[in-house]
């Protein structure tokens, strides 16, 4: 949501922290203001541990087993 004209005021950093960590390799995110001009943004990424094949579907998961996103192409 910053466009560039976004003042720091009106930004929502719980909306910004909620989007960010509800992506799928995000394990923990924090958001936060400095005035007068920062946003500060920490990400910790889930680990991936190795490639689950189920069928003709790859995903990447945790050690514990839990799925992290589907795999696709070669980014991991």
């Amino acid at each position: 949501g910053l466009d560039g004209w976004t003042s720091l005021v009106g930004f929502d950093v719980q909306d910004a922290r909620d989007r960010i960590a509800s992506l799928p390799w995000v394990e923990e995110a924090s958001v936060r203001k400095i005035y007068p001009s920062t946003l500060e943004v920490k990400i910790v990424e889930r680990e991936p541990f190795a490639i689950w094949q189920q069928g003709s579907r790859l995903s990447l998961i945790e050690s514990d087993g839990r799925t992290i996103a589907p795999l696709s192409g070669a980014r991991y």
